[in-house]
């Protein structure tokens, strides 16, 4: 088979296999990039990284988020490559697409949300492509801008259940980040954290990056202590996991609050990994998570005040109550509308909006 190729432009290194592909990554999170791969392939097309290759032929140029195509070149590119974590040679690949003729190729990923890259919400960037895959549902028309749910993989490991009466209370695991972004959600998620290693030192417990005296910032590279990036150090913090999926189990609740409160349809893996692992997800983030979530399947931050009520309430939550939670959230994640965030129906959205038909 002569195969046609998508090429994939993304801030970082050219490893695509590593920063796409890895079957091994954390929480089998590459699954869907892997499927579509592989779809792609069976259809005749192969995803590379740009590169040396031509883009004069490609069937697609693909970015991820906006920042793959902004200015990274002489010195302040540099700087800014450094600042960013991706020192190298870096070419604007948009600029060669135009001079190549292939503007009606371009795709964009919206993925982050702009408390990590704020150019994705510059509409003047978007009507540079001919596709663009955002999750905001305020963008979405589904004519220039197709729904991107941030997929999710297929293949977890069935948890153990482990007994209501032998759970602990409450946990988080999250990488420690920092943001200028007025509707972040960090620090919301560190006071959670002070009050609740304050208040319950016995029954809560912090894992994840970053909380063992330096945070990162958004991109997530970690950087000596500024005014925003203190050395402050957590009493809860229990270290790093490899895998989610072995310490929800253990808990009856976990604190899910995503980067920002402000954005519709920004629904990540987090609440997800919660319900898959017997875990019930004290959820802060997307202000419609209703209109695709159940909510009996997780507690809405939202309902309360302060931690402290947040407090009253799960500490109230008996075996019978929490049975409920498991019971609605069994229901959802076998339902068609949980469906929408799993790796083949990501993959299909693609493939269906790029228009890959198979190659003859």
């Amino acid at each position: 088979m002569k195969y046609r190729h998508l090429l994939f432009s993304y801030p970082g290194s050219l490893d695509i296999e590593k920063a796409f592909f890895d079957p091994n990554a954390r929480d089998n999170c590459h699954e869907p990039f892997i499927l579509l791969r592989d779809e792609c392939r069976e259809l005749g097309y192969l995803i590379e990284a740009v590169g040396r290759q031509s883009i004069r032929d490609t069937a697609w140029l693909m970015f991820w988020n906006s920042s793959s195509f902004l200015s990274w070149t002489g010195p302040k590119g540099f700087l800014r490559r450094m600042r960013h974590g991706f020192p190298g040679r870096a070419r604007n690949w948009l600029a060669k697409a135009r001079r190549a003729g292939i503007t009606d190729r371009l795709a964009l990923f919206l993925w982050e949300p702009p408390s990590v890259c704020p150019e994705n919400q510059d509409a003047s960037i978007h009507s540079q492509f001919t596709v663009v895959f955002s999750w905001n549902d305020d963008l979405v028309d589904g004519v220039h801008v197709h729904k991107l749910y941030l997929p999710i993989p297929v293949r977890v490991p069935q948890v153990e259940r482990v007994n209501f009466s032998r759970k602990k209370l409450l946990v988080n695991i999250s990488t420690n980040k920092v943001s200028h972004y007025p509707h972040e959600l960090y620090s919301a998620r560190r006071d959670a954290i002070r009050y609740f290693e304050r208040s319950r030192p016995e029954d809560f417990d912090l894992y994840g990056v970053g909380w063992d005296g330096l945070s990162a910032d958004v991109t997530g590279r970690f950087r000596p202590p500024t005014s925003n990036r203190t050395a402050v150090f957590y009493r809860s913090y229990r270290g790093v996991v490899e895998h989610k999926w072995d310490v929800f189990p253990r808990y009856r609740f976990a604190l899910c609050y995503e980067n920002v409160c402000d954005q519709p349809g920004l629904i990540t893996e987090k609440i997800f990994d919660c319900m898959r692992a017997d875990c019930v997800p004290v959820y802060l983030g997307a202000p419609n998570v209703t209109e695709y979530i159940d909510p009996a399947a997780f507690i809405d931050r939202r309902r309360f005040n302060s931690d402290r009520e947040l407090e009253d309430y799960i500490s109230g939550v008996n075996a019978e109550q929490y049975e409920r939670f498991r019971e609605a959230a069994a229901t959802y994640l076998a339902s068609e509308r949980f469906k929408c965030f799993l790796a083949p129906a990501f993959a299909q959205q693609v493939i269906r909006v790029l228009g890959l038909d198979r190659v003859s």
